[in-house]
């Protein structure tokens, strides 16, 4: 081998935390939310990554490993993102009927 070459994606990974954290600080503020658990739940989904290995690169004689936040952390992030939809439009439509009411 004449090199070794560790690729670490972030381009997805940035906008995957970004939604995440906007999810997480607008659910925040629900009492029966739990916090704490979701905090855990990223963070242990974060320590799952992908390794995996250029295989034109490997030909060639270079060792080159790509390195990504692994599947875990994007269905923990399409959840969280989804749930906080879903409750928002709830609440919405909470407070729509509430209005309609008065």
């Amino acid at each position: 081998m004449k090199k070794l070459v560790i690729d670490v994606s972030l381009a997805e990974t940035d906008q995957l935390l970004r939604s995440v954290a906007e999810a997480m600080g607008s659910l925040e503020h629900l009492p029966e939310f739990p916090l704490q658990v979701f905090r855990d739940l990223v963070s242990d989904s974060l320590l799952d990554l992908s390794i995996g290995f250029d295989s034109a690169a490997l030909a060639a004689g270079d060792l080159r490993a790509v390195v990504q936040i692994g599947r875990r952390f994007e269905l923990v992030a399409s959840a969280l993102t989804a749930l906080q939809g879903y409750l928002h439009q709830f609440s919405l439509r909470e407070t729509s009927h509430v209005e309609i009411g008065r």
